[in-house]
């Protein structure tokens, strides 16, 4: 039997191309609990991407909006597995405090990989500086994200199965 989170929230948090849409939603699936995008969400709620939030506000309105976002997805009903922003990194005031927090980490090669794979992303623009780019905003962020994990689980090379398999391994105990 799986063990059940006593918040019944789990937080996923990562760099853009990390895996936590992907991760998230194979691990509500594992759980049986819903499960929340943030970019999904944002798109909904202002009917915009991310990156033509980006184009539109600049980096300061994009990140105000996911930051909406993500208290929208923290009032949601449980239970709730959420892939939240990766900026949420940067917030000193994170509404994240006190909940269960999973950074997925991944090197910079591999996010600046994911991230050129994908459609949709800020950033995609940054051509063959892609990979430094990513790593300049992964060393930015990677103190906000190790001060909000509760849990870290490496990404790199490795099935979504698998990193299912940790992330519930690693679930507190509702009784403890």
């Amino acid at each position: 039997m799986l063990r059940a989170v006593v918040a019944g929230r789990i937080v996923l948090v990562g760099m853009m191309g990390a895996g936590k849409t992907t991760v998230g939603r194979a691990l509500a699936a594992r759980l049986g609990w819903r499960y929340w995008d943030n970019d999904a969400a944002l798109h909904r709620l202002t009917g915009r991407t991310p990156a033509a939030l980006l184009a539109a506000n600049g980096t300061a309105g994009l990140h105000a909006a996911e930051a909406g976002v993500l208290v929208a997805a923290l009032a949601a009903p449980l239970p709730l597995v959420v892939a939240a922003p990766g900026s949420a990194a940067l917030d000193p005031s994170s509404p994240l405090a006190g909940e269960h927090v999973v950074w997925l980490r991944a090197s910079p090669a591999v996010l600046a990989a994911r991230v050129r794979a994908g459609s949709g992303r800020p950033f995609l623009d940054a051509g063959p500086a892609l990979p430094d780019a990513m790593a300049v905003l992964a060393a930015e962020r990677e103190p906000g994200f190790a001060a909000l994990a509760s849990r870290v689980v490496d990404v790199d090379d490795r099935p979504v199965a698998a990193i299912v398999d940790e992330i519930v391994a690693g679930l507190p105990d509702a009784s403890g």
